[in-house]
């Protein structure tokens, strides 16, 4: 597979090497390679921050073009061929920690080479305001956690830029903006070639770039990412489960430094949910706006995995349950802390029932969380606890991203939550 000069090449390399390689070629310079709408600050986009948005969205579109590979043979070795304008700036520290965050995200190893390429810039919005003090930027998926974040009194909307990415969420997040008193989102969107890809360990580098590219028309060093705990942890319920670590405190500090080391200034990436359950965010959110405000903004969120499908897992009827497009399933990871947060809301299938949790396909994450939950609930003290914590909460603690008391805490009032809400 030959590259272009301006296109990127990555080779990706299964466990298995008589299986081959995977090659996927991206074109950095087609027309909507990435468009954006909404406020930009008054200061003009540098070099560097266009070389930044490349990087991300080349390789948010390697995940989506590359097909899946079997469980037994995943991708373990990635080679990227990456053009940016400044091909010095990007070798040596930046590009360690770029290789560090995308192989902490991917449980891989990546090989950047970065070449010269004469890239076209990308399409921006005039300008914006000077006299707006913007003084971070907020991350809106138009999920749960974030409407709570940003409704929770966390940081003052006046001084605060949102920043989203969307392929169908464009009218809700604007919705979403408006009804917790922010300004107009900076929206963006991605439209290079899809493919077959399915899975989504590294598209949170790229919402965060986006979120910096932005930051930076403002001068602003600030980004904050609204996640859970329990999710933003990346505890999986059993072992058996890949959770990505989209929110991890572990990337947002090396992300910070990769700010640091191409910016050449200070920045702080920051999770401000990051000790609380959901129901947590939720209680915060209706303590600062109020139930009647909080029902309007609750409800429009999105969470699903299976949103847009007219199955869940494959199943789309069950009995009386039925899975349509636009319903949430009720049996997806997302489904089931949300649930745990929001009890009395509308899901396809229903797992306080017996033959929706038994089932081998709808009910295989209930059970699971219900192993590790009723685990955490029969422990009598925090050895019991330490001891029934997953290998990746133990990593938390030895990697000092938080304590073993504070997450004793999140664990067991989630336990509590979980049994509370299913049992």
């Amino acid at each position: 597979m030959r590259r272009k000069s301006n296109a990127a090449l990555c080779v990706a390399h299964g466990r298995v090497a008589r299986f081959g390689v995977q090659e996927t070629i991206v074109e950095t310079d087609g027309e909507g390679w990435l468009t954006t709408s909404g406020p930009l600050g008054p200061n003009p986009m540098v070099n560097t921050a266009f070389d930044l948005l490349d990087v991300a969205t080349t390789v948010y579109a390697i995940e989506r073009q590359l097909p899946p590979r079997s469980a037994s043979n995943p991708n373990i070795h990635w080679d990227l061929t990456m053009p940016v304008r400044e091909p010095d700036l990007w070798n040596g520290k930046p590009r360690e920690l770029l290789q560090d965050i995308l192989g902490f995200l991917g449980n891989t190893e990546w090989n950047i080479r970065f070449v010269q390429g004469s890239r076209k810039h990308i399409v921006l919005p005039a300008p914006g305001d000077q006299a707006r003090p913007i003084r971070r930027i907020a991350l809106l998926s138009g999920g749960l956690d974030s409407a709570s974040g940003l409704g929770s009194n966390f940081t003052a909307a006046y001084e605060t830029q949102l920043c989203s990415y969307y392929t169908k969420q464009k009218t809700l997040q604007r919705t979403l903006a408006e009804t917790l008193e922010f300004g107009p989102p900076t929206q963006w969107r991605h439209k290079g070639r899809a493919g077959r890809g399915r899975s989504f360990y590294y598209r949170s580098f790229f919402f965060l770039s986006l979120a910096a590219a932005v930051a930076h028309t403002w001068q602003a060093s600030e980004i904050l990412q609204f996640e859970n705990g329990i999710l933003a942890g990346s505890i999986p319920p059993v072992p058996s489960v890949s959770m990505t670590k989209h929110a991890h405190p572990k990337l947002h500090d090396l992300f910070a430094q990769l700010l640091k080391s191409v910016f050449m200034s200070d920045w702080i990436v920051t999770n401000p949910l990051w000790t609380m359950t959901k129901r947590q965010a939720v209680d915060a959110l209706i303590r600062n706006v109020g139930k009647e405000r909080a029902n309007e903004i609750t409800p429009i969120t999105e969470s699903c995995w299976n949103l847009a499908a007219p199955h869940a897992f494959g199943v789309s009827k069950l009995g009386r349950f039925e899975k349509k497009v636009n319903l949430q399933c009720g049996v997806c990871i997302p489904c089931i802390i949300r649930r745990s947060a929001l009890p009395g809301e509308e899901y396809a299938f229903d797992l306080r029932v017996d033959k929706v949790r038994n089932h081998p396909q709808l009910g295989a994450f209930f059970l699971e969380y219900l192993e590790l939950v009723s685990a955490i609930r029969s422990s009598v003290n925090t050895a019991e606890f330490r001891r029934a914590l997953p290998a990746e909460g133990l990593d938390l603690i030895d990697g000092d991203w938080t304590t073993l008391s504070a997450l004793e805490q999140l664990w067991r009032t989630f336990s509590d939550e979980f049994h509370e809400t299913f049992l």
